[in-house]
């Protein structure tokens, strides 16, 4: 076991940044309530001010200095805790994933931070994390890691011997540009501004929010639309930039039965996890990739490693890459992935009623609502049943399932104009739910619920309106497979 040893001096402006980033909106609210002057009619004092500063200052210090780390050739052990004192202790066997990440500032002095998931963890945060270590450090723990059935000494830390990769995807100008431009990012940027907007008149003072309803309610409708126009291009060039720079030099690599993700440009960001510890691999397309026959290529994993504020669980393994190219090149990273995309068996086209009508009626609601309280214009939500109606469509046409020998399930849904592939190793899947209600008996017909293990969670991957026959075959062979 190696000495305790603090983290770097500068993972305390790390922990600073966390807490300002998660109180965000208190600092706001103190910085237009504080009072600068005796004559200001405010709630809050600077001597008050200076005191939540002094505060919010010292508990990241005292955070550093209650945080040490130790490891040796079996595991790693975190010490942490002023008033109850809590030690981690993390065999290297039960690591899932280990994600680096280093903000270019770092680089010159050498120091990254280390994220540690298990599979026993149960919540949104790493296992074990290390805000800022050397960079040699947290090789060795790697190496620990990788060789923790061999004998490796911790008395030096020595760079490990090179080892060629088996396989490499290095994603080019192009590809990542058109990844960015068909990524649909503009949409959650407006509501992102738009949420941001609508709670600005709670902590902002009166006479600025009255000046600003003031100044929008005398705005022109040609003006109103072009001020729209121009939020909607920069919201889109913010997300087009977002995607550059978070997968800048992308690359992925196989090694030692392991897959490496690395990417970024003002944070390079690495994730390295077993391939034996990939729950399913999911290849998506939304409707504009499909037009232009592009796909992206997702593994599931058990592990949040991949997860950011503003992003999914799943662990980007190829950005984008031509539908012909898909099966071929990741292939070569996950052997038990076919070469070839397999022949879906697809619903009968007299089950797309059943989709259509289903997503009517979901849709009735919120058109009686805005008909109801928002009348005349509220019959502009009539609307929906022609979108509902495309949603309906486009799910029945999208879900199909295969299997692939008797060790593999591969199953394709639709959900808001997104395909989704789904290759799920038969001893991944953690259940099955056969289910059907009574009206479906007297058609033959039922649903089949796949479930998986994905991030911290369940996901659930549902056929819906198959023949009993179809899933009645699928369910048996599950358990034919579990007997």
């Amino acid at each position: 076991m190696t000495k305790a040893s603090h983290l770097h001096p500068f993972s305390i402006i790390g922990f600073i940044y966390k807490n300002l980033r998660s109180t965000w909106y208190l600092w706001i609210y103190m910085f237009f309530n504080v009072k600068f002057d005796n004559t200001a009619d405010s709630l809050i004092s600077l001597a008050e001010l200076a005191a939540v500063l002094l505060v919010f200052i010292m508990m990241p210090i005292v955070r550093y200095y209650c945080l040490t780390y130790e490891f040796n050739d079996n595991s790693l052990t975190i010490h942490s805790g002023l008033f109850v004192r809590q030690h981690n202790h993390i065999p290297y066997s039960r690591i899932q994933t280990i994600q680096h990440k280093q903000w270019f500032f770092l680089k010159p002095f050498n120091l990254e931070s280390l994220a540690i998931e298990t599979a026993g963890h149960n919540d949104g945060k790493a296992e074990a994390q290390l805000a800022v270590i050397p960079v040699k450090t947290a090789h060795l723990i790697e190496q620990l890691n990788r060789r923790s059935s061999q004998v490796v000494s911790t008395e030096t830390i020595e760079a490990d011997h090179v080892v060629e990769p088996q396989a490499v995807y290095d994603i080019t100008a192009n590809d990542l540009s058109l990844y960015a431009i068909t990524s649909v990012g503009l949409i959650p940027a407006l509501i992102a501004v738009g949420s941001i907007m609508s709670q600005l008149d709670r902590f902002l003072p009166d006479h600025y929010v009255k000046a600003a309803n003031n100044y929008f309610n005398h705005l022109s409708l040609s003006i109103a639309l072009l001020l729209f126009v121009l939020i909607a291009i920069l919201s889109l060039i913010v997300s087009y930039l977002r995607i550059v720079l978070r997968y800048y030099h992308f690359q992925l690599t196989k090694t030692d039965q392991k897959l490496t993700t690395i990417g970024g440009f003002f944070q390079r960001n690495t994730v390295t996890t077993p391939i034996n510890r990939i729950q399913a691999v999911c290849i998506k397309q939304s409707i504009l990739r499909q037009w232009l026959k592009l796909a992206t290529v997702n593994t599931i994993i058990a592990s949040n490693a991949a997860k950011s504020e503003d992003d999914h669980d799943d662990l980007l393994v190829i950005p984008v890459i031509s539908n012909k190219l898909v099966f071929n090149k990741i292939h070569a990273f996950i052997s038990w992935l076919p070469a070839i995309n397999p022949n879906l068996n697809h619903l009968s086209v007299n089950k797309i009623y059943y989709f259509i009508r289903n997503a009517v009626i979901i849709s009735l609601l919120p058109i009686g609502l805005a008909i109801y309280f928002w009348r005349p214009f509220g019959y502009a939500a009539l609307l929906l049943l022609a979108v509902a109606a495309s949603l309906g469509y486009y799910k029945s046409r999208q879900t199909a399932f295969a299997q692939v020998g008797d060790q593999q399930l591969v199953l394709q849904v639709g959900r808001l104009w997104t395909k989704e592939l789904y290759f799920l190793p038969w001893q991944n899947i953690q259940s099955i739910n056969y289910h059907r209600t009574v009206w479906m008996v007297h058609k033959n017909l039922a649903h089949l619920t796949i479930n998986i293990r994905h991030g911290n969670s369940n996901q659930a991957i549902q056929l819906r309106y198959l023949s009993d026959q179809t899933a009645n075959s699928i369910y048996n062979w599950y358990l034919r497979r579990h007997a």
